[in-house]
Formats: structure tokens, sequence, C-alpha cells
């Protein structure tokens, strides 16, 4: 008896006709129309149960093409070729962060393993990458990437298993490959064979007994000898436990082919569609922007003046960012928004203008306030520290004229007297900006992630010197030393077995986290640098420990020492590393660059790598030349050798 009621996430019951004719029903909570009998019970009695499942990917593939066709390329994804090589390369390289059921860590890595060479693959790939099956994974991969059939192979054992594992290198993914090989090489007919296919599915133990009997017999009257039979019937069920339906998996191989040759061939509105789909899942949409930075493609900041309800591409392929996806404004204001915009009066003059030309039902204080802090009124006259200023003024001028124009007052006098009727206009205040890391925190608390900069942009030095990885992609095999540098997000402090303190921090760098360990006796040093909010420089080893974030970043580490990243050239000795080609520079440049580190003296060393015309290379470091490595002269430096010839070094480390 069951113990309380519950309703299918997709389930749907077809009857020959009135269902009420056939099983009772019942209406739940919230008004839908459910059978009171379970699904096995439903099953019993002759009904039919269907799997009927909405998907927002179909919704992303639909925007994604909609896009497509109004830059004029005429896309139909029932038409494209399912051999295309840029997607197939795509999904090898496990390039799938977007894409449908194929964007975990561990689909990935599967990915690159299996590396993917047709669309059989993905359909594998879908069906195995499951709790219970993930030893036939490597069993496909291993069999795909082998010169021979193994020894052992179950294609071995007869032609007709042969002739149906073919396609799938040896390995039983399909529930389908079980009837098959029950109807031919035991002569089951095809409804024997699915009920043997369910037995072995569902393990229903007393049809199995019955249904090995009629196998084992089957097959030996079509001439496999006895104990083969047993031997085969053996190794079906043990692979069958895990079968998948084919026809479930190519539907979904399809839908996960579709959205990578998207990604492939329409990357921008592709990722257009998928942010539009993730509005209101703030970690969902901020992984998807890492991904867009990932693949160059600009995320341009919200703007009441070009911003749409939606995510949208722009002429230059990048992205316009979507007004309801800023916290506080939904999709009311954002349409209200875009339909004023695109009327008579057209853009946006001011804030002023703004809040005349909507109702303050929708551009209230908050939504006005996000608004400006998220960055969408940046396209307008002012700063964000002067329209915070005026948001009161604003959103009182907006009401005042809107009441005159209903009034009829403003037509009334519209012969002479309008000025006085009109009201003024407010003035913006001669105030300063908001501070960058303000204006920097405001983005991050609307939209999810900083957008127009990023806190560690002043600390790009650093990171390009001292680092060896970066949060969220650490080196995969433990006990590698590794160095990176971010700020600290969280803090968790716990204690070891023995009774030992502990404590777990996330460190957030641009694209990516990663969780550090720091066991007792580094945390007794750097406790106070593994607070929230410092920005530091980690030198440590990758740990077996898989990051306790859902997946979200790669990895763990230990931790050996913590610098301040405000601190890390004083403490490192920093010194200046130049990187010469011999056929990029001459005598003059040199001498000028010379010149200018002696105008900078410190403690930092001044080494070299001097790469000669024929392959080789000589590394050497001055004797008598040390600088102070600020930014202004490696600005200069960069502008007298080139770009990338310049970067810090860490030197011989001062006493702390």
């Amino acid at each position: 008896m069951a113990r309380n009621s519950s309703v299918h996430a997709a389930g749907v019951i077809i009857a020959p006709g009135d269902l009420r004719d056939y099983v009772p029903l019942a209406t739940t909570a919230t008004g839908e129309v459910t059978t009171q009998l379970e699904m096995k019970s439903l099953e019993s009695i002759g009904l039919l149960k269907l799997d009927v499942l909405g998907l927002r990917t179909v919704t992303v593939l639909d925007n994604a093409v909609d896009m497509v066709r109004r830059r004029g390329a005429d896309l139909h994804l029932d038409r494209i070729p399912l051999d295309d090589p840029e997607t197939l390369q795509l999904l090898s390289r496990g390039d799938t962060v977007g894409v449908f059921q194929l964007e975990s860590s561990g689909m990935r890595e599967a990915l690159r393993r299996i590396a993917v060479s047709e669309f059989d693959d993905i359909t594998a790939i879908v069906s195995i990458y499951r709790p219970g099956s993930m030893d036939m994974l490597d069993l496909y991969a291993m069999n795909k990437h082998s010169s021979s059939i193994p020894k052992d192979d179950l294609r071995n054992r007869h032609p007709v298993l042969r002739d149906v594992l073919d396609d799938t290198h040896g390995v039983m993914i399909y529930q389908e490959q079980v009837m098959e090989i029950a109807h031919r090489l035991a002569g089951m007919d095809l409804g024997d064979a699915d009920i043997l296919r369910r037995a072995m599915s569902k393990k229903i133990h007393d049809v199995m007994i019955e249904q090995r009997t009629r196998f084992i017999d089957g097959a030996t009257r079509n001439g496999v000898e006895r104990s083969l039979a047993a031997t085969i019937f053996d190794l079906v069920e043990k692979f069958a436990g895990y079968g998948f339906n084919k026809s479930h998996a190519v539907s979904y191989a399809l839908l996960a082919y579709q959205t990578a040759y998207l990604k492939a061939h329409h990357a921008a509105e592709f990722m257009a569609a998928s942010l539009s789909s993730e509005i209101g899942r703030i970690d969902r949409l901020s992984e998807l922007v890492e991904e867009c930075a990932r693949l160059g493609m600009t995320v341009n900041s919200p703007s009441v003046n070009r911003s749409h309800a939606r995510f949208e591409v722009d002429e230059e392929g990048g992205i316009i960012y979507a007004l309801s996806a800023i916290k506080n404004v939904g999709e009311g204001p954002s349409n209200a928004i875009v339909e004023e915009r695109q009327g008579e009066e057209g853009p946006f003059r001011d804030i002023f203008d703004l809040c005349a030309r909507l109702d303050s039902r929708c551009m209230n204080r908050k939504v006005l306030q996000s608004l400006v802090e998220a960055g969408a009124l940046d396209c307008l006259p002012g700063n964000r520290g002067q329209l915070l200023e005026v948001l009161d003024d604003a959103i009182d001028y907006g009401s005042r004229l809107r009441r005159l124009r209903e009034a009829g007052q403003m037509s009334l006098f519209s012969a002479g007297d309008s000025e006085a009727a009109m009201p003024e206009t407010p003035i913006l205040p001669d105030v300063p900006d908001i501070p960058v890391e303000s204006r920097l925190e405001s983005e991050r608390s609307l939209l999810g992630f900083y957008l127009s900069g990023h806190p560690l942009d002043q600390y790009s030095e650093e990171l390009r010197s001292f680092t060896t990885a970066s949060p969220g992609a650490l080196p995969g095999k433990p006990g590698q030393p590794v160095t990176i540098g971010g700020i600290v997000s969280s803090r968790r402090d716990a204690t070891t077995r023995k009774g030992e303190p502990v404590c777990f921090v996330s460190i957030e760098g641009r694209e990516g986290s990663s969780e550090a360990v720091a066991f007792s006796e580094a945390l007794s040093r750097y406790r106070d640098l593994l607070s929230p909010g410092r920005f530091v420089l980690i030198d440590g080893e990758t740990s077996r420990r898989r990051n306790g974030r859902g997946g979200q970043g790669d990895g763990s580490m230990v931790i050996s020492r913590v610098i301040d990243l405000q601190d890390c050239r004083r403490v490192l000795n920093a010194g200046v590393h130049l990187l010469l080609r011999q056929a990029d520079i001459d005598r003059d440049r040199l001498e000028h660059a010379v010149e200018l580190m002696r105008k900078h003296p410190g403690t930092g060393a001044v080494t070299a790598l001097i790469e000669h015309g024929s392959g080789r290379s000589m590394m050497a470091m001055s004797r008598s030349l040390r600088v102070e490595p600020g930014n202004r002269l490696i600005r200069d430096l960069r502008s007298i050798l080139g770009g990338d010839s310049v970067v810090l070094r860490r030197g011989r480390e001062m006493k702390r």
C-alpha cells in the first residue's frame, strides 16, 4: 500500500476511449487530472503510458535559429548534416558547455576519452554515462580505439553477436540489441523478446527463470551448443540490466548534436539563446558568460537604449545583455522600456526623459536604482554617482510631467505659457563617480558576476607572472606544485579526525573557482589572509579531493603558503624578466631600456632569455642592475621592447 500519492513528471496515459471508462481519476491540489492507479497497475490493465518531456533545450534551439535567420542565414536544423566535421571536433574536444546532456565535467572528459567521430558515438555516450554503467564507457572507448577485437569480446562468442554488437564496438548498450539477439539467436518473436528485455531490465526473478529456459532451448534448436547458449544468456543478462532504449537515446543525441552544431557554427546566437533560457538562475548565467569570454565573445553591458528583455546578438557578433536578467527588473519593466524606446520618441535622452516616459508602476525607485547600478543607464548623460544622487528627483519629475500630460495642461498652455506649466528639468549634481570597487560589487550583486571589469584587474601583472594555473583549471594529477591567485570568496572552518583545525576556502579567479585546504600549520600562519574578501597568491599542491562545489571548479589544492597580492612583489623580491628575440631588437632599444631601468633602482634582479636566430637560446642575469618593478617601469619597457617581452619574475625572497 502506497503511503502517499505523487504525480509522474512526464507520464501521459492513453486509452481507447474516455479515460473514466477505464481507470479511476483524481484531481490534485493544483488542478491536474491524474489516475488513482500507479504505473504498473495501469500497464497490467492494458493502458499505454508515454513519457512526454518538456525540454528547455527545444526553446533554446528555436530562439537560436530565429536569431540566425534574422541575420540572413537560411538555417533548418532538420537539414543539417549529421557528420559535420566542425561539430564532431567540438564534441571530441569536450567543448560542450551549454550543449544538451553533454556539459558536465565528467561528460566532457568522457567525450574526449571516446574521441567522438560519428553520430553513433553521441547516442552511445548518452546511453552509458549513468550510474552503474560507467565501466561500459571505458570498454567502449578501449574497443573503439583498438586495432583488433579483444579476445574476451562478446563478438567472439557467436557471429550473431558480432553482427548485432559491431556498431557499438562489442558493448551491449541498447535494449533493442537484447531483443535482436533473442530474436535471431533463440528464435523468439519480437513480443517474447520484449518480455525478456523487460524482465532483464527490471530484474523480475520469476520471469527470468522462465525466459532463461526458453532462450537456451530456442538457441539450441538453432544449432548453438547448450553450454554456449547458457553463457550467452548470462552475458546478455549482465549487460541488459543497464540497457537503454535506443529510440530515447537517439532523440537525446539528436538534440545534443543540434545544440553542438549551433555552438560550432552560430556560437553567438546559440549562447544568447542559452543565456535567455537561464534568466533568473544567476549561477548558471555566470557560467555561460564565462564560456562566452572563453570563446572570445563580447558580452556587452545592459543598456536601456540597446538591450531587449532577452539576450540578443548585435551587428558585430557580440551579445547584448538582457534587461530582464538584471535583479529587481524583470519582464514587465523590461518590455515597457523596449516598447517605449521603439515608439515615436525613440531612444531615451537622459534619466529624466526615461522617468517621464515610463509609468512609475513599472519604473519605481528599486527598478531605477538597479538599472543604474547594473550599468544600464551608462548610455545616458552622467556617471553612476550622479545618477544615483538624482533618483528621487528624476522619479518626482517624471510623475509630475505625466500628471500634467494626463490632465491635458501641456496642450492647454502650449500657445504661450508652457514654461510656467512644465516642471523644470533637474540638473545632474556635480558629484564624483562611485568607486570602482563599489561599481563592480553592485554589478556582481545584480547580475551575478563582474561585467564591466574585475577586482583582480589591478593585479593582472602579478597573476600573469607568478601563477602556474587559474582557479577552476587546476592540473588534474594529484601532488603537482601549483600557484594560483584570486579572491577568497568563502571559508569553512572544521576539525580533522585527530581534532586539529582545518579550513576550506573557495578561491575565485576571473573565469572560475577552486577549493583550497589549509591544514593546522598553514592555518596558524595565514589565518587572517584566508578571510573572505582577501586578494591572495597561494602556493601549494594539487589534491586528490574533488572540488566540493558540485563540479563547478576543477579539483582542489592543499595550501603551503599564502601571500597578500598587494604585497607579493615585495615578499617575492620580484625583478624584471626580458624575453628578447635577436631578430627583433637593436642596440639603441636595448640601451634605452637599460637607461630606463637605471631610473627605477631597487632590489629586484634583471634577467633575460635571449633567443638566437639559429633556434638556440641563453639565459642571462645582470650583475649590477637592480630595479623596483613598478607598473610604470613595466609599461614603459613594453613600449620599447614589445608587449610580450616583459614580465615579473620571482627573485631571492626577502626575509619577513
